[in-house]
């Protein structure tokens, strides 16, 4: 198993982004407040998977990605990002998991002035799932 490539990622699953509540959507606005995000880690990505360290520990094989997509969408909005996401999109994987369907949202390497490396790593495996 080769690792590709490796980061810093905050996250947050489909549902904890939608049982979000009103404090913790207007407090991700504030200067020094992280985005939006349920937990944080490191990120790895390898020939056979996306693996997630941190509070949790994910193992995605590229195998069980249904859809890679780079952008806000009707759950993690762009109101939900400081400057209305104008440095940065999170970047959503939505997989299987134990033959149920869930979605991932990440925001990889994220800088304090705003920024992240999303684009980077959705051109990376984007281009590594079009090899399967």
């Amino acid at each position: 198993m080769e690792q590709l490539a490796s980061g810093t990622v905050l996250w947050s699953f489909d549902q904890e982004i939608a049982d979000m509540d009103t404090f913790e959507s207007i407090g991700s606005h504030f200067s020094g407040v992280l985005p939006f995000h349920r937990h944080e880690g490191n990120i790895f990505l390898c020939t056979s998977a996306l693996y997630i360290e941190g509070d949790q520990i994910l193992r995605i094989p590229h195998t069980a990605i249904d859809q890679i997509y780079l952008g806000f969408d009707d759950l993690f909005t762009r109101s939900m990002a400081k400057n209305f996401g104008i440095l940065w999109q999170p970047l959503r994987i939505d997989f299987e998991q134990d033959k149920t369907g869930t979605s991932v949202y990440l925001i990889i390497d994220y800088h304090p002035f705003g920024t992240s490396h999303n684009q980077g790593w959705f051109t990376a495996i984007k281009d590594l799932l079009s090899e399967r």
